[in-house]
């Protein structure tokens, strides 16, 4: 497990993160109906957000090491973080019992992201290898 690795693949997804709320940000907040009094302020979701996929390149990193020389390439990063993503992020949203009641559309843009962010960070982990 390299830091820089883990750090890059934080940082690369909190800024597509960013930008990915930029272009879906009012789709989102329409589709959730949920005012903005109700939402965190910026800076604790940032930190929540940056907490999460902290954490979550963590996982990755020690996944892609222990699953071999072959998973930490261009290919192997971006195919075993989607399989993981699909496999157990995308169920648990999908499982999440206040996701029932909203829009199937907020639950794939919501998603999207965390897939993208998922393929990012194992590009980077593969790359800072």
């Amino acid at each position: 497990m390299i830091a820089i690795g883990i750090v890059a693949a934080t940082s690369a997804t909190l800024l597509f993160g960013g930008l990915y709320h930029l272009v879906f940000g009012r789709l989102r907040v329409q589709l959730d109906g949920a005012g903005l009094t109700e939402r965190p302020s910026g800076c604790r979701a940032l930190i929540r957000d940056a907490a999460a996929k902290l954490v979550m390149a963590i996982f990755l990193s020690v996944l892609l090491y222990r699953l071999g020389p072959s998973a930490l390439t261009f290919a192997g990063g971006i195919g075993w973080s989607v399989f993981a993503g699909l496999g157990f992020g995308i169920t648990a949203m999908a499982a999440h019992p206040g996701r029932h009641e909203r829009p199937v559309l907020l639950f794939l843009l919501d998603a999207a992201q965390w897939i993208g962010s998922a393929a990012i960070m194992g590009v980077m982990i593969g790359f800072f290898h």
